[in-house]
């Protein structure tokens, strides 16, 4: 009795030794599973601790910023704030996170929505921020029930310009 003890335990220690290894996804499959949000080239997922290291490609901030102040921003300050939610933009092809959409409220019916790319990444990264456009707009208007999406819009990023009015946005107003 003792040995078919020992055995199963031999064995579930073996299962649980296998789920740790195999734990870590595959680059470029953090994606599978995953039912929306998802386009051609990028994802949208939350943010994560994991990603603070990569936190100047996605915060949009002026100076860089260490790590250890980016998970801790995104521990106490990000957790926090209950008038926005913070999204990854990660690239499919190695699950790298390039860019983040916030969607915050915007009073009312009303929310905010500011997407920021990686500045590094030059053309390719407003391809992704188009793409994240497509993908984060109507999800957040028609499933969310958000009749108002706010968004500023540079005038030199063409490629936004044209993914919001493919998505049926329209421009209400134009500073100079």
């Amino acid at each position: 009795m003792s040995s078919a003890r020992s055995s199963a335990t031999s064995s579930a220690t073996t299962a649980e030794d296998k789920t740790e290894t195999s734990a870590a996804p595959e680059p470029g499959t953090g994606h599978q599973g995953q039912t929306f949000l998802v386009g051609g080239t990028i994802y949208l997922r939350r943010i994560e601790l994991a990603d603070a290291p990569l936190g100047m490609s996605w915060r949009g901030v002026r100076y860089p910023q260490s790590p250890q102040r980016v998970e801790t921003w995104i521990k106490e300050e990000m957790a926090k704030d209950r008038n926005a939610a913070w999204y990854g933009i990660v690239r499919k092809a190695d699950d790298r996170v390039v860019g983040s959409a916030r969607v915050g409220r915007a009073g009312g019916m009303a929310v905010s929505l500011t997407l920021t790319v990686d500045p590094l990444l030059g053309d390719r990264g407003l391809a992704f921020k188009a793409e994240a456009l497509k993908l984060i707009a109507p999800w957040v208007v028609e499933e969310q029930n958000r009749p108002m999406l706010i968004m500023d819009q540079a005038a030199d990023e063409p490629a936004m310009i044209a993914a919001a009015g493919e998505i049926g946005m329209r421009q209400t107003a134009l500073f100079r």
